[in-house]
């Protein structure tokens, strides 16, 4: 360990751009396997997933709606007069 040490004080002119440079790589590497592609492209497939499923199902209400089979019950609303 003393021999790393020293040679780490004595070339500090490349120890110290060679931590930065392998410290940003192994930062970007982390952050490529743990954070930041599997998280972006999982969440916006998941909420891009979700708002074609919504609109699907908003579709499907105005399809039935126009066809007339199941039109919503306005019993519950209050003031409703049949």
């Amino acid at each position: 360990m003393h021999v790393k040490q020293a040679w780490y004080t004595q070339n500090l002119q490349i120890a110290i751009p060679a931590t930065i440079a392998a410290a940003i790589l192994i930062l970007s590497l982390l952050w490529i396997l743990v954070g930041g592609s599997y998280l972006i492209t999982s969440t916006t497939g998941n909420r891009r997933a979700a708002i074609r499923k919504q609109l699907l199902r908003h579709q499907a209400k105005i399809q039935s709606y126009d066809s007339g089979s199941s039109q919503p019950s306005m019993a519950g609303i209050p003031g409703y007069v049949m």
